[in-house]
């Protein structure tokens, strides 16, 4: 390998470790200055080494960029930003954090269900970031929870999707060391972080890696069966180990205890826990008329008006529910307009075309949708967070472009 190929991955893998660095919670841990994340210059230095060393990354980015489903992507929220410091209390912040964001989402939708995207540099690329995203989220999630001693902050947020998406990946191209690690990771994410969602990734990331383990010993191949009853034995035995001491890390603070075990019982038996993201879905058939005039995006500034004009639905802020963020920032009829487009995307959910190729069936990616819906309906993050705007614009990229 002579020394200019070698420059080339150098600045290419380079690229992608700085966007992966960006789209990871390690960079508002190092890069939050007065509350924001400060990620744009990383950002465009790593676009620009991608870009600058992998002509067909580049092509396909630059036919996004300058497609009119971005343009007018682009127009919209600009517009629906400035209506945002007209409309809400003027601060500035929430207006941009939530613009940049449904920017990222905008364009990284468009750039994974694109179909000018060559398959071997997609996939390239998006193992890559995954993959460097679910170690950059480990890293930082181990030093606020064992380096960072706050009581009060029980909750972590990760890019969770990251490792699930690769466990099974890993699994399904023969890799299973490395299905295995990123199994550990995932659990190690869910069993830290304390989000209810972050339990129920891992519970159907198993299910679909127990699938596939059955399907493999179904198969003809006696060294993919070896392999499929060795991967199951570790992961049983690590779980066997590890379980109980995670149930004991619960127990011992109060706080641990109610957000891990306490609030998920609550929701299994009465739903109780979960009323603010029940409004925020009725809401939207209850009092459409409310929504017919957009407010403009900057979801800080409308959390006090939210919150009296919907009191009788218990919503405190959009941050409950994507469905309700669009509807009331944007408006129902936009809303209904992004049904339809999405709709319209998915005239490529059944395509044909190399399907011989694709590392997601069918059914793998429907579990896939189902968890990004799921998201889409209880949390706003898509749209007010990069990291979960460019995560879940690449989920629902992967089922509508399959790799």
């Amino acid at each position: 390998m002579n020394k200019t190929v070698v420059r080339h991955n150098f600045h290419y893998y380079s690229g992608l470790t700085l966007i992966a660095f960006c789209f990871s919670w390690l960079s508002p841990l190092l890069l939050s200055f007065t509350g924001s994340n400060i990620m744009e210059p990383f950002l465009a230095l790593g676009l620009y080494l991608v870009l600058k060393n992998n002509i067909e990354t580049k092509k396909t980015f630059y036919y996004v960029f300058n497609s009119n489903q971005f343009k007018i992507s682009f127009f919209v929220i600009l517009i629906f930003g400035l209506w945002g410091i007209l409309n809400g209390e003027g601060n500035l912040a929430p207006v941009y954090g939530d613009f940049r964001s449904n920017l990222i989402f905008s364009f990284c939708f468009l750039l994974f269900t694109s179909d000018k995207w060559e398959l071997v540099n997609k996939l390239k690329f998006i193992i890559f970031v995954l993959s460097a995203v679910t170690l950059m989220d480990v890293v930082t999630l181990t030093y606020n929870k064992f380096f960072i001693v706050d009581k009060l902050r029980v909750k972590e947020a990760v890019s969770i999707l990251a490792p699930a998406v690769l466990s099974i990946y890993h699994l399904r191209r023969g890799r299973f060391l490395l299905s295995i690690l990123f199994i550990l990771l995932l659990s190690f994410e869910a069993a830290l972080g304390f989000y209810r969602n972050y339990y129920l990734i891992t519970l159907i990331t198993g299910i679909v890696c127990l699938v596939t383990l059955i399907n493999n010993l179904l198969s003809t191949n006696g060294k993919i069966k070896i392999f499929s009853v060795t991967y199951l034995f570790v992961i049983l035995a690590l779980g066997s180990y590890s379980l109980p001491k995670i149930y004991e890390y619960w127990m011992n603070d109060e706080s641990r205890m109610i957000h891990s075990l306490n609030r998920s019982e609550e929701f299994i038996e009465s739903g109780d826990s979960e009323v603010e993201r029940i409004g925020s879905f009725l809401v939207v058939f209850h009092k459409a008329e409310a929504l017919l005039i957009p407010h403009g995006i900057g979801w800080r500034n409308f959390q006090k008006s939210i919150e009296r004009e919907f009191k009788e639905f218990h919503i405190v802020s959009s941050m409950d529910s994507g469905f309700f963020y669009i509807g009331y920032h944007y408006g129902v009829i936009f809303l209904l307009l992004v049904c339809l487009f999405i709709a319209y995307k998915f005239k490529y959910f059944n395509s044909m075309h190399s399907i011989r190729h694709w590392v997601f069936p069918k059914w793998i990616r429907l579990i896939f949708l189902m968890l990004f819906f799921s998201s889409f309906f209880t949390q706003s993050t898509m749209f007010t967070v990069p990291q979960s705007s460019f995560i879940y614009a690449m989920l629902i990229g992967i089922v509508l472009r399959p790799i």
